[in-house]
């Protein structure tokens, strides 16, 4: 395998184009990527939106490529978190503080892809009516959420390392 062109950029790994339709990640400090590509593939399994995993051995696996922009990806996150911040469940709080932390990391790359992700949540056949119908409101608390860190305009961001 020559050069490859790295494409993205994680805390423990990276991410590198193999062709236009699949991906390689490689956690720098080695490890064993099998068992997070086992989660994956049973997620798929169960209709979640994820990569199709199409192998993993030692510190690398090969996905299919997402397609999607790393905005789309901050948009679910966002949103997930909101759904359980605005539900009645008893860590509602600490999903909500999780939410303003991704927000103050992320920024507003969420927004042009919020209405992406509602879609997409409001098809996952594991969600209830109850579940579904909620996602107004968690699409309103992520707005909120990115609003509260646009100060005059300046898109305040913060690093965590």
């Amino acid at each position: 395998m020559g050069e490859l062109e790295i494409v993205g950029r994680g805390r423990t790994a990276d991410v590198y184009a193999l062709d236009g339709a699949r991906v390689l990640r490689r956690y720098r400090e080695g490890g064993d990527a099998t068992r997070e590509a086992e989660v994956m593939t049973r997620l798929a399994r169960c209709g979640y939106p994820v990569p199709e995993v199409l192998g993993a051995e030692g510190s690398d696996w090969e996905t299919a490529e997402e397609g999607g922009a790393p905005g789309l990806d901050h948009a679910m996150s966002a949103l997930i978190l909101a759904e359980v911040a605005v539900s009645p469940a008893p860590y509602a709080q600490g999903a909500r503080a999780g939410l303003a932390a991704l927000v103050s990391r992320v920024g507003a790359t969420a927004l042009p892809h919020l209405a992406e992700a509602r879609t997409r949540r409001a098809a996952d056949p594991h969600l209830t009516e109850e579940e579904v119908g909620a996602l107004g409101r968690a699409e309103t608390l992520v707005r909120n959420e990115v609003d509260a860190h646009v100060v005059g305009g300046i898109e305040v961001v913060h690093e965590f390392r």
